[in-house]
C-alpha cells in the first residue's frame, strides 16, 4: 500500500545565525528550557523572528509573555452584556424586549 502522507520540503534558515527552526507542523519554532514554542509561518519569517524578539526574554525566564491581543474576550463580553441587563432590570427595562407593543 503507498504511502498516503506527502511531507513538505522544510525551508532553509533564511541566514545562518537564524535562531529558529523550521518544525514539520510548518511554523518556525524554537526550544526553550525543554518546549517547543512555535513563532510563526514558514511563509513569513521576518515576522516569525519579530515575535520571537518579542517573547524570548520571558520565555527564557519562565514567564510568559504580555499578552498582545486588543479584542474583547469572552468573559469580558459576556460580563458588558450582564451588567446591561441587569441596569435594564433595576430601571424597569424589559432585557428581552417582551413588552414592546
Amino acid at each position: 500500500m503507498p504511502n498516503s502522507y506527502v511531507s513538505k520540503a522544510k525551508p532553509a534558515k533564511p541566514y545562518p545565525e537564524f535562531p529558529l527552526f523550521a518544525h514539520n507542523n510548518g511554523q518556525w519554532c524554537r526550544k526553550i528550557r525543554g518546549k517547543i514554542y512555535s513563532f510563526g509561518v514558514w511563509s513569513d519569517p521576518t515576522a516569525a523572528l519579530k515575535r520571537h524578539g518579542e517573547e524570548y526574554p520571558y520565555l527564557k525566564e519562565g514567564i510568559a509573555p504580555p499578552d498582545s491581543y486588543d479584542g474583547w474576550r469572552v468573559g469580558e463580553l459576556s460580563n458588558a452584556f450582564l451588567s446591561v441587563q441587569k441596569e435594564r432590570n433595576q430601571f424597569g427595562g424589559s432585557p428581552s424586549g417582551a413588552n414592546r407593543g
